[in-house]
């Protein structure tokens, strides 16, 4: 039974993937691609799956056939996900009205975001949400068995999302488009009904209660600090995974194929640390001992990956950017899989740790991943928007790794279990306190200054020009790079991440200045113009050095209601000086 119903929620992690991918590209379209739309788009959908969370586990022993229940979740999944699949790209032209008035009022367009998102995406997000809380619920309560077998389903299902992000980027979208590739999420999710319907008869489920469930214990001190943990836990690995993003950007080509090749890194090693730490429950009862030990790890091992990144980018010397997804995949092996193959180890090893206090299987699956769903909802909204712009990428991985140190103090077992530790568990736990003080103690502060910032530049450095300054901003790292002649600055290149945007060399003025001189030569006296991308200001300078400059200039305009044809005696410059 569990190996089967491991294989189902495999199948369950790959759709669910499929269906994600699909409805952050249409939301897109929709709700707009900036970093505030996207962060809220992710935040709506972790809200969702937060209230499926604390849904099930509330219920607890209440659910008397959880493989039905279980059946009824995945064709919700499949029926409202292939819905939305249809619907979204037939929301954007009724949203736009609605947009259009508040783009100078960010805040409540912002809200305005979230709250249509949040909306959309609640019924399938909060199916999804409820699925692992009522599996854990069909199998046998005892403490060994349940640990297991929560590492298994936890380690598929996040294996599952790997081939979902996988397959759907290198095979499913290309070949059948989002909607044949919404059809085939579907019908993974209707496969799952019947092998759920079918085992259910199989095993002649019956309606049994959990023994634990009415009188399950109240929210002590011990498990208040568990979830506590589970919801920093959370938090964590994903705010990394935002920052390792940012971060790899200035190595990797950032296509779309890219980005699944690292997701699929942070998910795989999720996976598989959910794996190893249910066979360790199921070896020893009491395993959830290591979770302090186990934290302390993680935050060594991610100050000592980005410690380690610059051998590792060595290895690539001779390509400026790297675009492979054999590149991208040992790049993201490098930097992200130990800590994300320790944090699926943490989630299972907490979700012992919570069962040892008396809850029934779906009690406490449910509390902790409502508290583990939280923390990963809340986290990428505080990096984006107050860790990357106030402490930059470096500062940002520093306090996330110091901060499984606060995982570790709360996750700590109680004093009998302390008491009782062997010599080893001590020893271990002493090896792990070591590690993460001396990593993070001698956290290499400068290297992103002094190493990653510049790899971009050797290309240019050849050139005659010399790195100016960089600057992290809210989306994107910039390398500004000037040419002297004599002590005086002849020309500049502005990087952003990877790529050259923009230039004040003679070829690169040319081009971009030959934007106004066409369309200047084939309306001549232009009244009106709107410049769209500043860059270096070639463009710009090329305007006022027309004999005829517009009488007005606007760097953007808002989309009108109505279409008005413009008059005969204006123009509209479209500038781009993007490569």
């Amino acid at each position: 039974m569990t190996v089967i119903l491991s294989l189902v929620f495999f199948a369950s992690g790959a759709a669910a993937l499929l269906f994600e991918t699909l409805w952050f590209r249409q939301a897109g379209l929709m709700l707009g691609n900036s970093v505030w739309a996207t962060s809220l788009v992710t935040s709506s959908f972790m809200g969702g799956l937060a209230i499926g969370n604390a849904w099930a586990g509330a219920r607890g022993g209440k659910w008397r056939r959880p493989l039905r229940a279980y059946a009824g979740l995945e064709a919700a999944i499949g029926v409202t996900g292939l819905g939305l699949v249809l619907l979204l790209p037939r929301l954007t032209a009724l949203l736009a009205p609605a947009f259009t008035p508040l783009l100078s009022h960010l805040s409540l367009l912002n809200g305005l975001r979230f709250g249509v998102a949040f909306i959309l995406l609640l019924v399938p997000a909060t199916a999804m949400g409820a699925t692992l809380p009522i599996l854990a619920r069909s199998f046998p309560s005892s403490e060994p068995r349940f640990g297991r077998a929560l590492g298994m389903l936890y380690g598929f299902n996040t294996l599952g999302a790997v081939f979902g992000a996988l397959l759907g980027e290198f095979f499913l979208i290309e070949r059948f488009g989002l909607r044949g590739t919404g059809l085939c999420a579907a019908a993974i999710n209707a496969s799952n009904v019947v092998a759920a319907l079918l085992l259910s008869r199989r095993a002649n489920e019956k309606a049994v209660v959990e023994a634990s469930a009415p009188d399950a214990p109240a929210l002590d001190g011990a498990l208040r600090r568990l979830l506590a943990a589970g919801f920093l836990a959370g938090g964590i690995l994903l705010s990394l995974e935002v920052v390792w993003f940012r971060l790899l950007l200035l190595f990797v080509f950032g296509s779309s194929l890219s980005f699944a090749v690292m997701l699929a890194v942070v998910l795989l090693g999720n996976g598989a640390g959910g794996l190893l730490a249910g066979l360790l429950v199921r070896r020893d009862s009491e395993a959830w001992r290591w979770l302090s030990g186990v934290a302390l790890f993680a935050g060594a091992v991610t100050a000592f990956a980005y410690s380690a990144l610059p051998d590792t980018l060595a290895r690539y010397a001779a390509i400026t950017v790297l675009s492979a997804p054999s590149d991208v995949l040992g790049l993201g092996i490098a930097l992200m899989l130990p800590t994300a193959l320790l944090s699926g180890a943490l989630f299972t090893l907490m979700g012992a740790a919570v069962k040892a206090q008396g809850h029934g299987a779906s009690r406490a699956v449910g509390a902790l991943a409502f508290s583990n769903t939280i923390g990963a909802m809340v986290g990428p909204l505080l990096t984006t928007f107050v860790l990357l712009p106030g402490l930059g990428i470096e500062g940002a991985v520093f306090l996330l790794a110091a901060a499984y140190g606060m995982v570790a103090l709360l996750g700590r077992p109680p004093k009998p279990l302390r008491a009782n530790a062997s010599r080893g568990t001590i020893a271990a736990a002493g090896i792990a306190g070591l590690a993460y003080v001396g990593l993070v103690a001698l956290f290499p502060f400068g290297l992103m200054r002094n190493n990653f910032a510049r790899r971009p530049a050797p290309p240019y450095l050849g050139q005659g020009l010399h790195l100016e300054a960089y600057r992290e901003g809210l989306t994107e790292t910039v390398t500004y790079l000037v040419r002297d002649l004599g002590g005086e600055a002849t020309s500049y290149r502005l990087l952003t991440n990877s790529f050259s945007m923009s230039g004040s060399n003679d070829s690169a003025q040319r081009y971009m200045k030959f934007f106004v001189f066409l369309p200047v030569a084939l309306h001549p006296a232009p009244k009106k113009v709107l410049l769209i991308s500043y860059g270096l200001g070639q463009t710009a300078k090329a305007l006022v050095d027309t004999r005829s400059p517009p009488t007005r200039v606007t760097t953007s305009s808002p989309p009108n209601r109505r279409r008005r044809r413009a008059p005969a005696s204006s123009t509209c410059i479209r500038v781009s000086t993007s490569s």
